[in-house]
C-alpha cells in the first residue's frame, strides 16, 4: 500500500522536529540542562547584561517564558541577576562560561 501522506510537509516537519529534539536532549543531558535552558544560557553568555525583553526577542520566546527559564538557571546557580539603569539584567557566572567554552 502506498502512503499518499508520506511526503506531507506538515507531517514531515513534525517528524523532523521530534528527531532534532532527541538529538538536542542527548547532547545537553551530560550538563543536566534541557535544550531550551542550554540555548538560553549560551545566549546569555554571548550577550551578557541583557534584560528579559532582549532575551525573549533573541530567542523568539515570550518574556514570561524567559523569566521562568531564568529562575531555573538561577536555582542551578548558572546565572546571576542584577539591576542596571533601572533594568533587571542577567549574566552567566564565570565558571559556567568556562564550562561552556571548553
Amino acid at each position: 500500500m502506498t502512503n499518499q501522506y508520506r511526503f506531507c510537509p506538515y507531517l514531515s516537519s513534525g517528524a523532523l522536529a521530534r528527531e532534532i529534539d532527541k538529538i538536542a536532549q542527548k547532547a545537553w543531558k551530560p550538563l543536566g540542562l534541557s535544550p531550551g535552558l542550554a540555548y538560553l544560557l549560551m545566549f546569555i553568555i554571548d550577550y551578557p547584561y541583557r534584560d528579559n525583553l532582549i532575551l525573549s526577542q533573541g530567542l523568539t520566546l515570550s518574556p514570561a517564558m524567559i523569566t521562568r527559564m531564568i529562575r531555573k538557571l538561577e536555582k542551578k546557580k548558572l546565572v546571576t541577576t542584577g539591576w542596571y539603569n533601572g533594568h533587571k539584567v542577567i549574566c552567566g557566572s564565570h565558571s559556567v562560561w568556562m564550562k561552556m567554552r571548553h
